[in-house]
């Protein structure tokens, strides 16, 4: 699988009034019925594989709350979930099989306002993951789970996939997941994310709920708010 050496700024797209290209995000009220959820599936489990999830995020509130959620059990190994703390820092919570909890947390906590937050994995080895706070590395470390892709567990925006806790108190925008794509670097982007060949979700960036990935998976919409707030204003 490919890797790169940075993210850089994307062309601009959205609508265009009058000439004046309007951008999206999503609110999601802190409550435990409002989230974006979709279908298992294979094609959002990066396996073994380099990966990169990206977003941003303006939070209204300073709690543990849940951004991204996939395949995530208790029991197993399969799946992930990406999380802010109270102190805004950014946390993967995975388990090994057999239950053992584990984290990797940034050693940068996001600010009040717009933040930019990457998680990539380049590979498997030792110290080849890192979380990467507005442009700054914020932690190194090692991924090493295969996260596979049961049949029964779906992927969640906004709230835990398993029991609908924690559930996001923020603005999120432009969150894109690719797989087979690590990066070292990373520069804020000036503008929406752009799809390409590696990108398996993109949404949050559209005044609809919808996914903007190149085989697009199916969202289901329970209760967030779609906004012209975002991090491009």
């Amino acid at each position: 699988m490919p890797i790169i050496s940075s993210i850089g700024a994307s062309s601009k797209t959205g609508f265009a009034p009058k000439g004046l290209p309007v951008y999206y995000s999503n609110l999601f009220v802190k409550a435990q019925t409002d989230y974006i959820s979709m279908p298992a599936s294979a094609n959002l489990a990066p396996g073994t594989s380099a990966f990169t999830l990206e977003f941003f995020v303006y939070l209204n509130t300073f709690t543990y709350q849940s951004i991204y959620s996939t395949g995530f059990s208790a029991s197993s190994s399969t799946g992930f979930e990406v999380t802010i703390d109270a102190s805004g820092f950014c946390n993967l919570v995975k388990y090994s099989t057999g239950g053992t909890l584990s984290l990797f947390v940034s050693t940068t906590a996001v600010s009040a306002g717009w933040n930019y937050v990457v998680l990539t994995r380049r590979s498997t080895a030792s110290s080849d993951s890192q979380w990467f706070i507005n442009g700054a590395a914020a932690n190194t470390g090692t991924i090493s789970n295969d996260f596979s892709a049961p049949s029964t567990l779906t992927t969640n925006i906004g709230a835990r996939r398993s029991t609908l806790t924690t559930p996001a108190d923020a603005y999120i925008s432009n969150l894109r997941l690719r797989i087979g794509v690590g990066v070292s670097s990373v520069t804020v982007p000036g503008n929406p994310l752009q799809p390409d060949a590696n990108t398996r979700l993109l949404t949050c960036q559209s005044s609809t709920i919808i996914d903007n990935a190149p085989s697009p998976n199916t969202l289901t919409n329970n209760g967030v708010t779609v906004s012209t707030f975002n991090p491009f204003l």
